[in-house]
């Protein structure tokens, strides 16, 4: 017959410890991967902004060559 031994509350509050502490530490592992990658996307908007801005740019430059254009047709 298997027999259990019975825990003093020393040895599971030792045990309740280790169990938060590991616990703490991959939580704290988790966050600073989502932190990393966070910044990530962060830098990927601040790239596509930039994109954006500049294309913003072009569309407005064709659009007064276009005018300027039209104008010397007429």
């Amino acid at each position: 017959m298997l027999k259990l031994k019975k825990k003093t509350g020393e040895e599971l509050l030792t045990e309740a410890t280790a169990f938060v502490e590991k616990t703490i530490d991959q939580l704290d592992a988790a966050a600073e991967k989502l932190n990393e990658e966070a910044d990530e996307v962060e830098r990927q908007i601040i790239e596509l902004q930039d994109k954006s801005d500049k294309l913003n740019g072009q569309y407005l430059q064709a659009a007064r060559m276009k005018e300027k254009f039209e104008q010397l047709l007429y």
